[in-house]
């Protein structure tokens, strides 16, 4: 399979753009600079879950190089978190890969206020998940100050976020602080790297 077939059948969007080719077929950026509208979320989602070695109907590939299990969506509005939620199910129900955390296949987790379920994504640290959430739910857990959670589960949220995590920045001109908080928690990862790799886009 050709990762022309695997965006088509995920996304139904038309032919990847040139750049949504070349996130699937080269090395991660540091910057992606593309114009709103132009599938910066397709983009990047796919590209990893191709990267992970994930295919149709489950089947998977020997993951790419070092990418990371763990994609963390990083965004500024609840809306823009639901609105990205929403298509990131229905790609992952194309393909067929869709899962619950514990099933082995890809699972969706929403951090934000008034979640119900802001644990589950923790406790199987081994399984390829999509995290997506607000800058405050995110960014508290990764400086180890969880947001609206028992300090007793600070440590974990923290070592998780810091290890085997893509993170992907999106409206970053409307994040405020999160921006130069996100780049200075990126600073320290290069600087005193952790168990597994961990970047940001």
């Amino acid at each position: 399979m050709s990762y022309r077939e695997f965006f088509l059948a995920a996304a139904g969007l038309g032919e990847p753009y040139p750049y949504q080719d070349r996130l699937a077929r080269e090395a991660w950026p540091d910057l992606l600079n593309v114009p709103t509208g132009l599938g910066k979320t397709a983009a990047v989602s796919l590209a990893w879950l191709w990267k992970r070695g994930w295919r149709l109907d489950g089947q998977r590939d020997n993951p790419v190089g070092d990418t990371p299990r763990r994609l963390v969506w990083c965004l500024p509005m609840r809306t823009l978190v639901e609105q990205t939620a929403n298509n990131l199910r229905n790609w992952l129900a194309n393909l067929g890969i869709l899962g619950d955390a514990g099933q082995g296949q890809v699972s969706v987790h929403l951090l934000m206020g008034g979640e119900s379920d802001l644990r589950t994504w923790a406790e199987y640290p081994e399984e390829d998940m999509i995290l997506i959430g607000t800058q405050d739910m995110l960014l508290s857990r990764a400086l180890m100050r969880g947001y609206g959670m028992s300090r007793y589960q600070w440590p974990v949220h923290f070592a998780l976020l810091h290890n085997d995590c893509l993170w992907a920045f999106d409206e970053v001109q409307l994040m405020g602080a999160g921006l130069s908080t996100s780049a200075q928690l990126e600073a320290f990862r290069r600087a005193f790297p952790l168990g597994r790799q961990s970047r940001s886009l």
